[in-house]
């Protein structure tokens, strides 16, 4: 068992029982054969006999591998409650795994929220997350619709293969038309749960959609409706319908998140006009903002908070502001974890460690883990994030950036450095 990766043992131990049940399967039906062969006519005796040798021979290869996965293992039932413990710890909600930072003076925000109230508020309206490039926009998306279970849609006409990994994506290479029929079918949808909702025959009122919950992110929403509302008009003839991209983003807003569709809506820009938002009633008011970055330093300025605006300045990364109230995320590492469907341990606030000191094994989480080993292995070598998406289950559902930004992490707490820039970024263990 040594010789596995925590995140293998689980697997390890499911491949070797599912091998021994398929020996005692094939045993079986080798004998059952040879049986048939011994007591039928002379005729069919060839056929039951060719067909308990064949079973036979695939029972032996069978077995073989049993026998190798069993030598991988070790001790079995020490493996089977390992691997068990694994994946208990991987289905804990993650509000274990958030630390509170606190700034330079211990001063916390009395109204404090995290990712899990954050996605509660979600329940009840919709989500805008608006920020700068680089500021997590994506990567906060991903990890919030991680903790709900529904079926989950993005619209990016920019998005390459290798983003939004493990999600459905309609609109690539700027295929506006695909998403105004995806739109179209939201619309449909909403439509219909709504006549569901609304008919003589239901006894459970709006609570018949729940866990049946749809949500739909889209790629800086601003230019993706503009472009939508260009070219396709709105379905329902009413006159503040701007557009097909404009009705599909009220209708659904306005209903609120009864009928179980969601709306999540990325920008960089902040501007009620921006978003077409304007002369729209309480439209604005439908969704929460989600300001990262800059953006959320400013919004605390503007309720006039100095002191809060220090807060963020201090974690600009983790810390953003949902409408007025300050909120604590996980780091980026570990919401790039939570967006692939991996729960990091609670280690959300690491203090930044020296190459001298670094952080003991116990206090990473699974894919720093997974890194230091290979570092470990291949000492003096340069891992790129290609590479480990070819060798590594753990790393399937993250992009090439997304592994990049937890190079960068690894190396501000001093487990290893960075070598190179850009898509050039690789990882290289500490001499």
């Amino acid at each position: 068992m040594k010789e596995l990766h925590p995140s293998q043992v689980y697997d390890a131990v499911v491949d070797y029982l599912a091998a021994k049940a398929v020996v005692f399967g094939l045993g079986g039906t080798a004998l059952f054969l040879s049986m048939l062969a011994a007591t039928s006519p002379l005729k069919n005796k060839p056929k039951f006999a060719g067909g308990s040798c064949a079973i036979a021979m695939l029972g032996t290869i069978a077995k073989n591998y049993e026998r190798s996965k069993k030598q991988q293992i070790g001790d079995i039932g020490e493996a089977s409650q390992y691997g068990f413990k694994q994946v208990v710890s991987s289905l804990v909600q993650v509000a274990s795994t958030v630390t509170i930072n606190q700034s330079m003076d211990g001063w916390i925000p009395d109204n404090l929220i995290d990712i899990n109230e954050l996605s509660s508020m979600l329940q009840k309206k919709h989500g805008r997350i608006i920020g700068g490039t680089g500021t997590g926009k994506s990567v906060l998306a991903k990890a919030l619709v991680k903790l709900f279970t529904a079926e989950v849609k993005i619209y990016d006409v920019e998005a390459t293969k290798l983003d939004w990994q493990g999600f459905e994506v309609v609109g690539r290479g700027e295929n506006y038309n695909a998403i105004a029929k995806a739109m179209t079918a939201d619309l449909k949808l909403f439509a219909d749960r709504i006549q569901e909702a609304t008919s003589d025959n239901n006894d459970y009122g709006w609570s018949i959609f729940k866990g049946k919950t749809h949500i739909r992110i889209v790629e800086e929403y601003p230019d993706c409706k503009d472009e939508v509302n260009s070219v396709y008009k709105a379905i329902t003839e009413k006159g503040d319908y701007d557009g097909l991209a404009d009705e599909w983003c009220q209708r659904i807003a306005r209903r609120g998140r009864k009928p179980e569709i969601m709306q999540i809506l990325l920008s960089q820009y902040d501007s009620v006009g921006a978003w077409g938002f304007e002369r729209k009633g309480s439209l604005v008011n439908c969704f929460h903002a989600i300001r990262l970055g800059q953006f959320a330093v400013d919004r605390a300025k503007k309720i006039g908070d100095k002191q809060l605006g220090k807060w963020l300045e201090a974690d600009i990364e983790s810390r953003c502001m949902v409408d007025n109230l300050p909120c604590q995320l996980p780091t980026r590492t570990e919401m790039i974890l939570m967006g692939s469907g991996i729960n990091s341990p609670a280690t959300a606030s690491l203090p930044l460690t020296s190459a001298q000191q670094p952080i003991p094994d116990t206090q990473l989480n699974e894919l720093e883990t997974y890194i230091l080993d290979w570092g470990k292995r291949n000492p003096g070598q340069i891992l790129k994030a290609r590479n480990l998406q070819q060798v590594s289950k753990l790393f399937k559902n993250s992009s090439p950036d997304d592994i990049r930004i937890v190079f960068v992490s690894m190396a501000d707490k001093g487990l290893g450095e960075v070598v190179g820039e850009s898509d050039k970024l690789g990882w290289k263990p500490l001499q």
